[in-house]
C-alpha cells in the first residue's frame, strides 16, 4: 500500500541523486499523510459547504470561497508534513546531508516542499470537483449552484 500512495508523487518528482529524502518520505509514511489530506480535506469542505451551510442564496463563489479555503489548508499542511519528515528528521544520514551546502540536499528540499504543495493542491482541487458533483445531487438547499 505505502508504494503506491508513494508513487503518485514519486512519479512526478523523483530525482536519484536525492534518494534519502524520498526514502524518508516513504519511511515516515509522509506520502500516506499527503493522501489524507487531498482526500480528506476536500471531502469535509465539500460537506459542509453542502450539507451545514443553510444559508439558501448561495452563489458560485461561495463554493468557490468552501474549495479555496480547502486548498489553503491542503498547501499548509502539505508543507508543514514536509518540513516535520524531511527537514526535522530523526535520519542522521539525511540531517547530515541537508546541513552539508555541498551536497544541494537542502536546496532541493527546499524546492521540493513547495512542489508537493503545488501539486498536491492540485490534486485537491480535482478532488473537490468529483466530492462537489456527487454531494450536489444529494443537497437539498444547494443543488442549484452550477458546480
Amino acid at each position: 500500500m505505502k508504494d503506491f500512495l508513494a508513487t503518485i508523487f514519486e512519479l512526478v518528482f523523483y530525482q536519484g541523486s536525492y534518494q534519502m529524502i524520498y526514502d524518508t518520505m516513504f519511511n515516515d509514511q509522509g506520502y500516506l499523510f499527503f493522501w489524507l489530506l487531498f482526500l480528506g480535506v476536500p471531502l469535509v469542505a465539500m460537506a459542509i459547504f453542502y450539507f451545514e451551510w443553510w444559508f439558501p442564496y448561495l452563489k458560485a463563489w461561495h463554493w468557490a470561497i468552501a474549495v479555496g479555503i480547502g486548498l489553503v489548508i491542503v498547501f499548509t499542511g502539505t508543507v508543514s508534513i514536509f518540513n516535520l519528515t524531511v527537514l526535522a528528521t530523526g535520519n542522521q544520514q539525511l540531517a547530515s546531508a541537508l546541513a552539508n551546502p555541498d551536497s544541494g540536499y537542502y536546496e532541493h528540499a527546499s524546492v521540493l516542499r513547495f512542489y508537493y504543495g503545488f501539486y498536491n493542491v492540485l490534486l485537491a482541487l480535482f478532488v473537490s470537483l468529483i466530492f462537489s458533483a456527487f454531494f450536489k445531487r444529494f443537497s437539498k438547499l444547494h443543488s442549484h449552484l452550477p458546480i
